[in-house]
């Protein structure tokens, strides 16, 4: 199989898992800063105003910590408010508690991770699933559940029925990096037993 493996964090993580013939071959990636292609009016503002901060904007500038900061602030613009120097767990506060504004960039930060997550998934033929890890998705699991980034992961054109059938699976593991490392050291392991050095 083939898998998509994609984690918001401190930054926008991209790889793969090609699983051939039993053994796992992990591909990284720097697939999380490819240009963020807009899918609404109200998008296509976010990167008009992020743009004239960064210039090129990434999908990292707003699937990750400081990318929900800069969509919070860039609906804080459009809405005529100054939010003033906020951290990504700030805006997750002020959404559970209703705040409009935050509650809004919170599913303009799912929408967006959605249409990476399916866009990365076609780039890379990754038919058998998409793994969702990051310091932010169990975080932002139940927001994640109810969101729009399924429609978004699907809203592929022709290709909608396909993407459609590729699951989606968060990764809740509190150290998958030290699971994966021990895993892939196993692996190596047993597929090196009796080769002479």
């Amino acid at each position: 199989g083939t898998y998509c493996v994609i984690g918001p964090g401190t930054g926008l993580g991209v790889g793969a898992l090609v699983v051939r013939d039993g053994r796992n071959y992990p591909l990284p990636t720097e697939g999380g800063h490819a240009s963020f292609a807009p899918a609404s009016p109200e998008q296509i503002r976010i990167l008009e105003i992020l743009s004239a901060q960064f210039g090129r904007v990434s999908n990292e500038r707003l699937v990750c910590g400081p990318g929900l900061v800069n969509i919070h602030r860039a609906l804080s613009e459009m809405a005529g408010n100054d939010p003033g120097l906020l951290r990504p767990e700030q805006i997750s506060e002020r959404a559970q508690a209703g705040d409009p504004l935050a509650v809004r960039a919170i599913e303009v930060f799912m929408e967006v991770f959605g249409a990476v997550a399916g866009d990365t998934v076609l780039v890379q033929g990754a038919w058998d699933g998409v793994f969702l890890t990051g310091g932010l998705v169990p975080r932002l699991l139940d927001s994640l559940r109810h969101s729009g980034f399924r429609q978004r992961f699907e809203s592929k054109g022709r290709f909608t029925a396909t993407m459609s059938q590729v699951p989606s699976m968060a990764i809740i593991h509190p150290c998958p990096g030290l699971l994966g490392a021990a895993a892939y050291a196993v692996d190596a392991a047993r597929h090196t037993e009796g080769v002479v050095a």
